[in-house]
C-alpha cells in the first residue's frame, strides 16, 4: 500500500515581509511549495513586484489563499497594519509562521540614517513579533533574515546597517527566551551572505564606492569559502526548513546561510 506523504507545512498560515522580490519572493515560493495555505507578503511601492510573486504562488496552488499589503517599513503603523490586514484578508484567526525580511538596506552615516537603521532592522523586527505572538498557536515560528555583516568586520561603509542587524540577533534570542517555554514559539535569525539580487547590487554601488559590478562581484566571491555569490533560493530553502515543525529543536539561534563567509576587516 502507498504511504502518502503530507506537505511539511500543510494548512499553515504564514507572513513574509518584503516578500515582492529578492530573497523575500523565494521564500513566499517556498512556502507555498511546501504547503502553505495562506500566504501574506508586504511591499513597499512596487505593485508590480508583489503581484508578480502572488502570480508565482497561484502557478504553483491556485487554491492558496494570499494577499499582498503595501506598507513602508519605516511608518509608524507598519506592524499593525501587516497583522491586521492579514487576519482580515486571508480570513484567518491565526498566523502559523512569520518571515521578516524586509530591511532599511545600504550605507549611513548620519544620525538620522542610524535612527532608520535601528528602527527598520532592530525595532521593527521586535514590535512586529510581538504584535504577531497573541495570534500564534503553540509550535509557531519567527524567522528574522539577519546578516553576516552582524558578526564580521568590513568597515565603515556598512557600519550601521551591520550594527542595526547586530541587535536583530540580540533581540532574537532574547524573544526565543520569552516563548519558548511559555508558548513553544521558536525565534532564530538565519544569517545571510551576500546573495544575488537585484537590490544586493543596488546596495553594493552604495556601499562599495569605486567599485564597478564585476569588481563587487570578485570581492564577495572571495568573501565565502565556495568563493562564489549564494542565490535567493538557497536561502530560501533555509528560512523554510527553520519555519518547519522539523526544526524544533533549534530555537534563539544565528543560523548561517552564506557560503562560509571569512570574517575580514577593511578600513
Amino acid at each position: 500500500m502507498a504511504t502518502t506523504i503530507s506537505a511539511p507545512l500543510a494548512g499553515k498560515v504564514a507572513i513574509v515581509t518584503g516578500g515582492s522580490r529578492g530573497i523575500g519572493a523565494s521564500i513566499a515560493r517556498k512556502l507555498a511549495e511546501q504547503g502553505c495555505t495562506h500566504i501574506s507578503i508586504t511591499y513597499t511601492s512596487k505593485p508590480e513586484g508583489a503581484e508578480g510573486t502572488i502570480n508565482e504562488i497561484h502557478k504553483i496552488n491556485s487554491s492558496i489563499k494570499t494577499t499582498a499589503i503595501k506598507a513602508d517599513l519605516l511608518d509608524s503603523d507598519f506592524s499593525a497594519k501587516v497583522i491586521n490586514s492579514t487576519l482580515k484578508d486571508l480570513q484567518v484567526n491565526h498566523i502559523d509562521i512569520l518571515i521578516i525580511n524586509a530591511a532599511v538596506m545600504g550605507s549611513g552615516e548620519t544620525k538620522p540614517d542610524f535612527d532608520n537603521f535601528i528602527h527598520g532592522n532592530a525595532w521593527v523586527p521586535l514590535e512586529l513579533s510581538e504584535a504577531a505572538v497573541p495570534y500564534m498557536p503553540q509550535g509557531g515560528r519567527i524567522v528574522m533574515i539577519s546578516s553576516a555583516s552582524s558578526k564580521t568586520a568590513m568597515g565603515k561603509s556598512i557600519l550601521q546597517y551591520a550594527a542595526s542587524k547586530a541587535a536583530m540577533d540580540a533581540i532574537s534570542r532574547n524573544l526565543a527566551v520569552v516563548y519558548g517555554p511559555s508558548k513553544g514559539i521558536t525565534v532564530n535569525t538565519i544569517s545571510v551572505g551576500v546573495t544575488k539580487t537585484d537590490a544586493m547590487f543596488a546596495n553594493s554601488q552604495q556601499s562599495m564606492e569605486g567599485m564597478d559590478r564585476e569588481g563587487f562581484l570578485q570581492f564577495a566571491s572571495a568573501l565565502s569559502t565556495l568563493h562564489r555569490i549564494g542565490e535567493a533560493e538557497e536561502v530560501a530553502d533555509i528560512v523554510v526548513f527553520v519555519a518547519s515543525p522539523a526544526s524544533q529543536w533549534i530555537n534563539g539561534n544565528q543560523i548561517p546561510a552564506n557560503g562560509g563567509v571569512l570574517s575580514m576587516a577593511q578600513s
